[in-house]
C-alpha cells in the first residue's frame, strides 16, 4: 500500500526524512537561542563540563569555567533556572526579610548575607518589612510562591498566619538577630550582656556612676535583652541604685527632653540599645553645647555604624559582628535545605572603645 505521506514532492536533498535539519551559525534559531551544545562547541570542552560549569558544579577546573563562561557570554547563552529547578526540586534561590532597609545594621546585615549566599551558589531575594507584621506576611507569602529553597528572616514580636505556616509545613527557616517564641525555628543572634558588661564596666573605670540607657522596640526579643543586660550590668558594677531608663521611640524627639532632664540632675553618660538614637543625640548634645567625650558626656552606642569612626569625637560602639551573624545563618539554612538540623547558636557582642568613651568633667 502507498504511504499517502510519501506521496507528492520528492523531500529536499541534504536531510533524511523525519531528521531534523541541524542548525547552523547562520540559522535564526542558533543566533536567537543558543544551546549549550554551542557553548561547549565555541569553548572546546565536553558537553559534561559545559553542564557542570553552568550549574555551578565544584567539579570543574579554574581553566575550564574561565572558558565556558566565556563562551556563554559571548553566544547570550543563559542558564534556564526553571528547567534546572524542574529537574533538582531547587531554585537555588533564597528569601531575606529585614525589619527596615534603611538601618546601616540590617543593610549591612543583609549585604553579608548576600555574598555568603552566591558564595553557595544562592540568589537572594531582599525584603524589608519596615517593623509591620502585615509587610512581613505579605513577602512571606510572596517569596514562599516563588518557590525558594528557604528564608532567613529577623522577626517582628509575635506570631502571624505565614509564621505559623512555615512552622508547621517545615519549611526550611531562620531566624537572626532577633528570636521568637513559639516558632521553633533555628536562631542566631547576638549576646548583649558581653558587650553591655564591658560598657559599663569600662565608663565605671572612668569615673561614671550614673548611666542612663535609651532602649527601643523594648517588645522585641533585641530589645528586651538589651534592656535586661544593662540591668545586670549596673547592679553588678555600680554603686548607685538609681534605674535611668528611656523607652524611645524609632521616629520623634520627645525623648530627648527625658535625657536632657537626667543629664540635668548628674547623669555624666549613655548608652543607647539603637544607633539612630545615638546619632541624634549626638546631634542634639552638640548644638546645645555641650561637650562629648574628654570632660563631657561619654556615648556609647550598640552597632558600629561606619559614619562612628567619622564624627568627631568618634562614637563608642557595642558591635553584633554581623559578618559572622550573616555566615552562620546562611551556613545553618544551607544545612536545613540538605536535610540537617541545625541547632541554635549565640554569638558575644564585645566594646569597641573609641573617643566618645572618656572620663566626666571634674569640679
Amino acid at each position: 500500500m502507498t504511504n499517502p505521506k510519501n506521496s507528492g514532492p520528492s523531500e529536499p536533498t541534504g536531510s533524511p526524512q523525519g531528521v531534523e535539519a541541524t542548525p547552523t551559525d547562520s540559522d535564526p534559531r542558533t543566533r536567537s537561542r543558543p544551546t549549550i551544545k554551542d557553548v561547549a562547541a565555541r569553548a572546546g570542552v565536553s558537553l559534561g563540563t559545559a553542564s557542570r560549569v553552568l550549574t555551578d558544579h565544584p567539579a570543574t577546573s579554574p581553566a575550564a569555567r574561565e572558558k565556558v563562561r566565556a563562551a556563554a557570554l559571548a553566544l547570550g547563552y543563559q542558564v534556564n533556572l526553571r528547567a534546572r529547578s524542574l529537574r533538582t526540586a531547587r531554585t537555588n534561590a533564597i528569601g531575606l526579610i529585614v525589619p527596615d532597609i534603611r538601618n546601616p545594621f540590617f543593610a549591612g546585615l543583609a549585604q553579608s548575607i548576600q555574598t555568603e549566599g552566591l558564595a553557595d551558589g544562592f540568589t537572594v531575594f531582599i525584603a524589608s518589612s519596615q517593623e509591620d507584621p502585615d509587610q512581613q506576611d505579605q513577602h512571606l507569602r510572596t517569596l514562599l510562591e516563588e518557590q525558594v529553597d528557604g528564608l532567613i528572616v529577623v522577626p517582628l514580636g509575635g506570631m502571624t498566619p505565614m509564621l505559623d505556616r512555615l512552622r508547621d509545613q517545615q519549611i526550611p527557616f531562620v531566624t537572626v538577630d532577633r528570636t521568637l517564641d513559639g516558632l521553633k525555628a533555628p536562631s542566631v543572634d547576638a549576646d548583649p550582656l558581653p558587650g553591655v558588661y564591658a560598657a559599663v564596666e569600662a565608663l565605671r573605670d572612668l569615673g561614671h556612676q550614673q548611666i542612663v540607657y535609651v532602649g527601643s522596640l523594648l517588645g522585641s526579643s533585641t530589645g528586651r535583652e538589651r534592656l535586661l543586660a544593662f540591668d545586670n550590668a549596673s547592679d553588678a558594677l555600680l554603686s548607685s541604685t538609681s534605674r535611668m531608663v528611656i523607652a524611645a521611640p524609632l521616629d520623634g524627639d520627645d525623648w530627648l527632653r527625658e535625657l536632657d532632664s537626667f543629664l540635668g540632675d548628674g547623669a555624666t553618660a549613655v548608652l543607647f540599645g539603637h544607633s539612630r538614637h545615638a546619632l541624634r543625640a549626638f546631634g542634639h548634645l552638640r548644638d546645645a553645647g555641650r561637650a562629648i567625650g574628654d570632660q563631657g558626656i561619654s556615648l556609647v552606642s550598640f552597632d558600629d555604624l561606619d559614619v562612628f569612626s567619622l564624627l568627631t569625637p568618634a562614637i563608642a560602639a557595642i558591635t553584633q559582628h554581623p559578618e559572622q551573624l550573616a555566615g552562620r545563618a546562611m551556613a545553618m539554612l544551607s544545612a536545613m535545605i540538605d536535610g540537617e538540623r541545625p541547632g541554635s547558636q549565640r554569638i558575644e557582642t564585645s566594646l569597641i572603645p573609641r573617643e566618645s568613651l572618656a572620663p566626666p568633667a571634674t569640679g
